[in-house]
């Protein structure tokens, strides 16, 4: 990590902390009066331990030591949703107007090697009302997933990278597909 957009980051960061230390308001409470969103897990990244005192508004846990982040302090907010609403849905019986039964687009090899994405993939191959696709995020995959997603009955998503972004299938309903 000493690419320049990362030594412009670390700047940042250090000028941030450098104002906040001299602020009359931090150094009343050592900033634990103060709340800092943290909404991406790779924010302030090299001065965590400098504001560990202040509440902490996180997208996750997971990549926070427990003397750090916990909820005896701080918030968690999940990830802002990429894919809009659908409000336009004025057909007699929505559910049955849709084509797909199971859809599924997303990264299959994820945590844990993806065993949970992987075994539904193999469960549910060769049923022609299953759309399942192994794919990364980008724009025009995004695009691609709503469109999937609103022609769909029932969308998975199970076993994701974090705890806090949604979910429509838990891990431990899997069993329902055996």
């Amino acid at each position: 990590m000493t690419d320049p957009d990362t030594e412009l980051d670390r700047l940042l960061q250090v000028e941030l902390m450098e104002y906040l230390e001299n602020s009359k308001y931090w150094q009343r409470s050592g900033g634990r009066d103060h709340v800092i969103p943290m909404t991406h897990p790779n924010a302030f990244r090299f001065l965590r331990q400098q504001v560990n005192a202040s509440i902490l508004v996180l997208v996750d846990f997971g990549r926070y030591p427990k003397e750090m982040a916990n909820l005896d302090k701080d918030v968690v907010s999940p990830y802002v949703h990429v894919v809009e609403s659908f409000t336009e849905d004025d057909v007699v019986d929505p559910f049955e107007a849709r084509s797909t039964l199971v859809y599924f687009r997303g990264n299959t090899a994820r945590k844990a090697e993806g065993k949970i994405r992987v075994r539904l993939e193999k469960l549910l191959a060769g049923n022609s009302d299953v759309h399942y696709e192994n794919s990364i995020a980008t724009t025009q995959n995004i695009k691609a997933s709503t469109e999937g997603m609103r022609s769909s009955k029932f969308c998975l998503h199970p076993a994701g990278d974090t705890p806090s972004s949604c979910r429509l299938l838990m891990p431990s309903s899997v069993t329902a597909f055996r």
